[in-house]
Parts: structure tokens; C-alpha cells; sequence
């Protein structure tokens, strides 16, 4: 049992360093509106410049599913329901839109952590954005939906 005490690779034994244990905690509050979001955001993840909407903000290296996925935008209106997949961890994607998404001018409303995954909702005036990230496991890597949408508040 003694040879296991200093190993790190066994959970229980492990210190966490997923940022969504406490993303915005006393120490890591998220970015203020209009406040310059670097090009990596604290979890490592670059930002894309291929995102479908120029103010949601979209990880590198994400792989587009445009079977699920669809896009409308006119000049006084953006929808759309953008479905991608991932290798970078839950917390990495979750930690990636609380720093990115104010840049966007998007404020941070809530994170829901349930089922292996995550739900962050961000608003700005006349929008939702919903970021679902979904973790199927090693082989099917994440899944992230980002979901905007029009809003009356």
C-alpha cells in the first residue's frame, strides 16, 4: 500500500486541476465585458478564427459535424446550432469560453456540471449563447454545442 501513496495517477489520490472545479472562485474571476481577451485563453486552447459568428467565440482543432449543425443569419438576426467534436478536455472547452466569450461581449450567466459534462450559458443584449459540452468518453473524444439564439430580455 506504501508503493502507491506517492503515485499521482490513482483518482482518489489526485489534486485536481480542472478549472471547472471553481471557475470563477475569489481568485479567477471571469474577464469583464470588453475587456481584451488574449488569443489563449487560460486552459491552453487557441483561439479559431473559423467560428460561424464572429462574436461566439471557437476552440482550435474542434472538428465541424455539419449533419447536426445549421446556420441563419440575417441583418437583424443570427441563429444557429453549431455542433462540433473535441479531444481537449471538458474543463479545458469550459475554462476556454469563460475567458474567450467576454471579448465577444458576452456575459457570463451561469455553468450548470452534470452527466460528464457542462452547460454555460452567456447573454448579451438580444442573445443567448448556450455552450454544451458533452463528454463521450476515450474513444468518441467531446462533444460541444454551441447554441445561439435570439432574446427578448
Amino acid at each position: 500500500m506504501l508503493a502507491f501513496a506517492g503515485c499521482q495517477s490513482i483518482p482518489w489520490l489526485q489534486k485536481s486541476d480542472n478549472p471547472l472545479d471553481d471557475p470563477l472562485d475569489a481568485g479567477a474571476q471571469s474577464p469583464s465585458v470588453g475587456a481584451p481577451a488574449s488569443a489563449t485563453s487560460e486552459s491552453g486552447l487557441a483561439l479559431s478564427s473559423e467560428q460561424r459568428f464572429s462574436d461566439v467565440p471557437l476552440p482550435v482543432g474542434v472538428k465541424d459535424v455539419p449533419k447536426e449543425s445549421y446556420v441563419y443569419e440575417t441583418a437583424n438576426v443570427q441563429v444557429g446550432r453549431m455542433v462540433y467534436k473535441s479531444r481537449a478536455s471538458v474543463g479545458e472547452i469550459a475554462q476556454f469560453y469563460i475567458d474567450q466569450a467576454p471579448a465577444g461581449q458576452w456575459k457570463f450567466q451561469n455553468i450548470v456540471q452534470a452527466d460528464k459534462g457542462a452547460d454555460l450559458t452567456f447573454t448579451k443584449p438580444g442573445r443567448t449563447l448556450t455552450v454544451t459540452i458533452k463528454d463521450q468518453g476515450v474513444l468518441l473524444g467531446r462533444r460541444l454545442v454551441l447554441h445561439s439564439v435570439p432574446d427578448n430580455r
